[in-house]
């Protein structure tokens, strides 16, 4: 229920937020377009009876809503007719990792207090969860199984286990125990005892649950047809569903001449319909083999010295690539200023303080959490994450250490507990 519910709510938000045309208002369907803010019409036309999300419904008609950025507009559904600055109704932010939701106090729209929590009503009790999360008694919890997307009720069993990424990652299903158990290889996907394929990465699923291999030694995804290839390995081009290799060297794939590249294998770049290699430390340099477009790691082209070069701000993961003195996205424990440096996080041990700058944490580094003052606080000895538990109770542990649901405390692996707590290394045979 918790995937379902999930799953509409997120298919909801895509659809809040897609702002697609819909046809003008008139009698036989009663819809309006997008510029009036009305959903439904009467059916004579005179007048709406129901508006879009972020719109008040006031004789008839609608007034969009003007919730101020700062107070969360972004995030109101509905706001009173009488005052369309103040929200009574929020909506989730959602995207493609999840929901994140929303509650209306004081005409603002608030994260609901319980982290991971996907959805709350109008006092903020949570009613479903973003995935690796279970309800408890109205709060998201961490399910103690890392490998497990929804835990609702009973933390330590695990209704559903999460799907990895990429497509080829080993999926895993819910075991007798309760705890996430890895599919046999190579399936993404299995059955819920484990035995059978139900999705294959790259093939078809065999009628006895298998992977199947593609006929075509050269093909990379074959999913519909093993005798037909959907997709070919680099240096090929896909012709008729078979796989041919590029005439041109360094062609990641090719024209169906096979003698004219369309795109190159990192560190050359594409010239004339031919693989050129680029400067030292460059993935790509297409159109121009002299000048790098996309420098390996984090390095950066510095155009006067026409190479790949550290980037000169400390702290820095990712530079401009077309300015070495400038940071896109800095460290762990630091956050970029106008200037593109990265200045240092002001609270000691925080992970995260970008979207107010240095001086406000958004996220504290594991064994730590985030307080009401916005402190950094240390978690129990062997936590390793306790936001939910405000530093009382743990929501995960370190390794070597193992859950006790009940106290919700960590406790040390001592010689022999890996036969009652999974959490814990199997002693290695002497």
């Amino acid at each position: 229920m918790a995937a379902l519910r999930l799953a509409v709510l997120l298919a909801a938000c895509l659809i809040a937020f897609s702002g697609g045309v819909r046809a003008a208002c008139t009698v036989d369907d009663y819809t309006t377009d997008t510029g009036s803010g009305c959903q439904t019409c009467s059916k004579d036309g005179s007048k709406c009876i129901q508006c879009w999300d972020n719109y008040a419904l006031t004789d008839g008609k609608c007034l969009k809503c003007t919730v101020p950025e700062d107070a969360g507009g972004v995030h109101c559904e509905s706001c009173r007719a009488d005052n369309t600055s103040y929200c009574e109704v929020c909506r989730p932010y959602c995207n493609s990792r999840g929901c994140r939701g929303y509650y209306a106090v004081d005409g603002q729209c608030v994260n609901c207090p319980s982290e991971g929590c996907a959805e709350c009503d109008g006092q903020g009790t949570c009613l479903s969860c973003r995935s690796g999360y279970g309800l408890v008694d109205g709060e998201c919890r961490a399910c103690l199984d890392e490998n497990c997307a929804y835990c609702d009720g009973n933390l330590d069993v695990c209704t559903m286990c999460r799907t990895p990424k990429p497509l080829s990652a080993l999926g895993f299903f819910v075991n007798s125990t309760g705890g996430c158990s890895q599919c046999p290889s190579p399936c993404h996907e299995c059955s819920e005892d484990g035995q059978r394929c139900t999705e294959c990465p790259h093939s078809p699923v065999s009628a006895d649950g298998n992977c199947t291999a593609c006929a075509d030694a050269n093909c990379l995804d074959c999913s519909t047809d093993v005798g037909t290839c959907d997709y070919c390995n680099d240096g090929h081009s896909l012709i008729n569903g078979t796989c041919k290799a590029c005439a041109a060297e360094k062609c990641g794939g090719c024209d169906e001449d096979i003698a004219t590249c369309t795109w190159c294998l990192d560190g050359y770049g594409l010239v004339d319909g031919q693989c050129v290699a680029c400067p030292p430390n460059c993935i790509g340099c297409d159109g121009n083999a002299s000048v790098c477009s996309t420098c390996s790691g984090d390095l950066a082209w510095d155009p006067k010295a026409q190479a790949c070069t550290n980037c000169s701000v400390p702290n820095c993961e990712y530079c401009d690539s077309s300015d070495t003195s400038k940071c896109l996205s800095c460290g762990e424990g630091a956050t970029t200023d106008a200037s593109g440096g990265c200045v240092a996080c002001q609270e000691a041990h925080c992970r995260f303080c970008d979207l107010e700058g240095p001086a406000t944490c958004d996220e504290c580094l594991d064994g730590w959490w985030l307080d009401e003052e916005g402190r950094c606080t240390a978690c129990p000895e062997g936590c390793q994450l306790c936001q939910n538990g405000k530093g009382q109770e743990c929501d995960r542990c370190a390794d070597g250490y193992w859950m006790d649901a009940e106290t919700r405390t960590c406790n040390k692996c001592a010689e022999g507990d890996a036969a009652k707590h999974g959490a814990c290394p199997k002693s290695e045979p002497k």
